[in-house]
């Protein structure tokens, strides 16, 4: 008795990053990251070539300036606040 093949079906294609950032849920993924000067060349490197970093975000302030710099000549355009976010936790 022999039993009949199902067919192979081939596998699908993976979506280009940049599909999968029309289709995902903008909320899906958020990371942030605080960072000292000596880490600023490697924030940006990964900012650049990451194409799944749809938005960054930076908070300007005296430390944040040579980041910004570095960001914005790498032809990264971060959207930028002004305003700084004081926690305080009991």
């Amino acid at each position: 008795m022999t039993h009949p093949t199902t067919p192979q079906r081939s596998p699908e294609p993976r979506p280009s990053p940049t599909e999968r950032r029309r289709t995902s849920n903008a909320a899906s993924g958020c990371l942030g990251i605080i960072g000292c000067p000596i880490l600023e060349d490697e924030i940006v490197h990964s900012v650049q070539r990451d194409e799944d970093i749809s938005s960054v975000y930076v908070v300007e302030n005296e430390e944040s300036r040579n980041l910004l710099r570095k960001l914005r000549k790498a032809n990264v355009r971060p959207t930028v606040n002004s305003t700084i976010v004081h926690v305080r936790f009991n």
